[in-house]
């Protein structure tokens, strides 16, 4: 029996995210350089990684922020991306967060928003390590 593979899609500039998170986390000593060396080798290595080009989801996340009212188009770029998935593939693409804030204004405004399947991390993760490794490491640009 083959199992679906499961995949992980994020949008082009998702990789940079990842390692600012991995390098503000290193900042804040709960990580050695080694660690956030090898977490980065891995999350490069992982082969179930996709990234969506800009002219996929550019218009769509346009769409999502001023549907939600969002004053960037940063998290609308990750909501389009479900929403993209959702329509290719014809099932719920999964979003996670770990920004109670963005989890929060999407539930009120599900109706508005097609991948409607946005899960906050701190209920599979325990709030403690979504508090320590995870949270106040929101990038402002």
């Amino acid at each position: 029996m083959l199992l679906k593979q499961q995949i992980i899609a994020l949008p082009p500039f998702a990789w940079a995210e990842a390692g600012s998170v991995l390098r503000k986390i290193c900042g804040r000593n709960n990580l050695t350089a080694q660690e956030a060396d090898d977490l980065w080798f891995e999350f490069r290595q992982y082969p179930g990684i996709i990234y969506l080009s800009d002219e996929i989801i550019a218009d769509k996340a346009w769409k999502i922020s001023c549907s939600l009212n969002m004053p960037t188009l940063y998290d609308s770029s990750f909501l389009a991306v479900a929403e993209v998935i959702t329509e290719i593939t014809g099932e719920i693409c999964e979003y996670w967060t770990a920004d109670k804030k963005l989890y929060d204004s999407v539930e009120l405004e599900s109706k508005k928003f097609s991948g409607k399947d946005v899960r906050y991390l701190a209920v599979v993760i325990p709030d403690v390590v979504v508090n320590k490794y995870v949270s106040n490491v929101e990038l402002k640009y």
